[in-house]
């Protein structure tokens, strides 16, 4: 197995253009609309700050564990959490699983769709033109979250 990868979002250079949104429902459907995309851009309006949420590709994913229909499995090779479309029944339990809710239900096919790392080139990290999105070794980016988490704390105490 190689090293696994994911896309790391830095929250702090997302400036909320749906770029990224926008070339993976186009990639990944061919539409154009975010309900199709892969990644979601969260927002907080009142504070002028928007979140990427992408998912983790976590080391032991809850959403697999979970899974009733086992629709859901983790590539040996990249590490992508897939989804057999086929399978999954659309029940949510891996929404609820995840620890920061990724999955989402496709708005026409009612079954849970999220990033597969479209084979190792995500087209969400290739379309950001600020750098909030980068492909990155897992490690790496278990690192930068934790570095910023900390950092956000210091900044709420002071």
């Amino acid at each position: 197995m190689g090293t696994r990868r994911i896309v790391f979002a830095n929250a702090d250079l997302c400036t909320g253009c749906s770029l990224c949104e926008l070339a993976c429902a186009d990639a990944r459907e061919s539409v154009v609309g975010k309900e199709f995309s892969r990644i979601r851009i969260d927002s907080m309006p009142e504070i002028n700050a928007w979140f990427p949420v992408v998912c983790m590709q976590c080391a032991a994913p809850p959403c697999v564990t979970i899974c009733p229909s086992r629709a859901r499995s983790k590539d040996p090779a990249s590490g992508a959490i897939l989804i057999d479309a086929d399978s999954c029944s659309g029940c949510g339990q891996c929404i609820l699983a995840c620890p920061i809710g990724y999955p989402t239900i496709h708005p026409v096919d009612g079954v849970a769709f999220g990033c597969d790392l479209c084979s190792g080139e995500p087209v969400c990290v290739e379309a950001c033109t600020t750098g909030a999105l980068e492909f990155v070794n897992a490690a790496v980016g278990a690192r930068r979250r934790a570095r910023a988490r900390i950092s956000r704390s210091r900044s709420v105490k002071s």
